[in-house]
């Protein structure tokens, strides 16, 4: 049976989607890979049905729709000037940097100011998270930097 709270999350989903319709992945547009969908009208139809089957596949939907907002809730989807693709803090700014810090567990962003830098965000960036950058660093491709943080 749908609730209150599985609204909220297809809501969510689709506010994250309108927001972000014109982003281009591979030039393919978002509102293109993710058609718009009435989700009441499948619970409606899952409700009156008999069919178990739909029954649980829906219910399934809704729970990986409500882990869907919770990665997407306060964030956009950016691309890098080196070409990478990932989710980022909604303060994020062109002219901010996403940064590997030594110690930390992800990639994050940084806001230049003067000779410092402010802490926006953690972010998700694809081919970055599991230490490829500093593979990347060893061929020389990145280098290695103090910073101090505001």
């Amino acid at each position: 049976m749908a609730t209150i709270t599985e609204n909220v999350f297809w809501q969510t989903f689709e506010s994250f989607r309108q927001t972000n319709a014109n982003f281009s992945i591979l030039g393919l547009k978002l509102r293109d890979m993710f058609p718009e969908m009435d989700p009441w009208s499948q619970w409606w139809v899952a409700e009156n049905s008999e069919d178990s089957e739909h029954i649980e596949l829906l219910n399934q939907m809704a729970s990986d729709m409500h882990l869907v907002v919770l990665a997407l809730t306060g964030r956009r989807l950016v691309t890098t000037s080196t070409g990478y693709l990932g989710l980022a803090p909604a303060e994020l700014l062109e002219g901010d940097i996403i940064a590997v810090l030594y110690g930390c567990n992800f990639p994050v962003v940084l806001r230049p100011c003067e000779d410092k830098f402010y802490f926006i965000g953690e972010c998700y960036v694809d081919g970055v998270m599991d230490g490829e950058l500093m593979e990347a660093k060893e061929r020389g491709e990145y280098q290695e930097r103090d910073i101090t943080l505001c």
